[in-house]
């Protein structure tokens, strides 16, 4: 997570995206570097859902509702979900359905 806080150090203007639930219109010349960061997030994810089962208990709650909160807040990770969802994780797809 930290490399993907220092992508949003280094440009804030990716940041309303993720977090604001502005949309990035296809023909934006920022499109291409929201759907990379967009990517990256979900890889992220996905590894967290599948890795968190195997340590301590205690973080997941917090990291579950990170990733719910994260991806209801922005469209293009459901955008990029949805059309990609056969890259991801049975377990992720899962995770990020009990928001809807």
């Amino acid at each position: 997570m930290l490399q993907i806080d220092a992508v949003f150090v280094q440009h804030p203007e990716l940041r309303r995206f993720f977090y604001d639930g502005k949309a990035v219109s296809h023909d934006d010349e920022i499109y291409p570097r929201v759907v990379s960061l967009a990517e990256m997030i979900l890889d992220l994810m996905d590894n967290a859902a599948t890795q968190l089962s195997r340590r301590d208990k205690y973080l997941w709650p917090a990291w579950y509702a990170n990733l719910r909160d994260l991806y209801a807040q922005s469209p293009c990770l459901r955008e990029h979900l949805q059309q990609h969802a056969a890259w991801y994780s049975r377990k992720l797809l899962s995770l990020l359905q009990q928001q809807t």
